[in-house]
């Protein structure tokens, strides 16, 4: 797995960018958790900015893999490329707006969207093995 584990305490008020070139040993890794059969290329760039208690991680990866035809198992050269955007929140805020009585919740698309921080920890490899989970065709068929 991509080991990119971010601190947030170490994000100040400029983004910290990080460049994603998977090595052998992780294209082998990402290909085991995604079920295709071989990753040539997983490389891309992410930069995560912060907002008071709220952080944003936004990129762009590209991935090139062999998949199996889900029919025929022949193999099939596919390429990927994948927009990142998360936005995380501490939780503090969280925690102390339980606390808070009689109060009217607003539900907005945008907020539905944020995700609380565990252990002031961004995981940019687990948010990357996400999106490809989400977004490799399971039933690739060659055209």
């Amino acid at each position: 797995m991509l080991n990119h584990k971010i601190n947030v305490n170490s994000i100040s008020n400029t983004a910290k960018i990080l460049k994603i070139k998977a090595n052998a040993e992780e294209l082998l890794n990402l290909a085991a958790q995604t079920e295709v059969l071989k990753f040539n290329l997983l490389e891309g760039e992410v930069s995560i900015t912060r907002n008071l208690n709220r952080f944003a991680v936004l990129g762009e990866i590209k991935a090139e893999f062999i998949q199996a035809d889900a029919v025929s198992l022949e193999e099939i050269d596919a390429s990927i490329f994948l927009p990142i955007k998360r936005i995380y929140e501490k939780t503090a805020r969280i925690e102390n707006s339980k606390k808070i009585k009689n109060v009217v919740m607003n539900f907005d698309k945008e907020e539905d969207d944020i995700d609380t921080l565990e252990n002031d920890t961004i995981d940019v490899g687990f948010i990357i093995l996400e999106e490809l989970i989400l977004n490799i065709d399971p039933f690739a068929r060659k055209e």
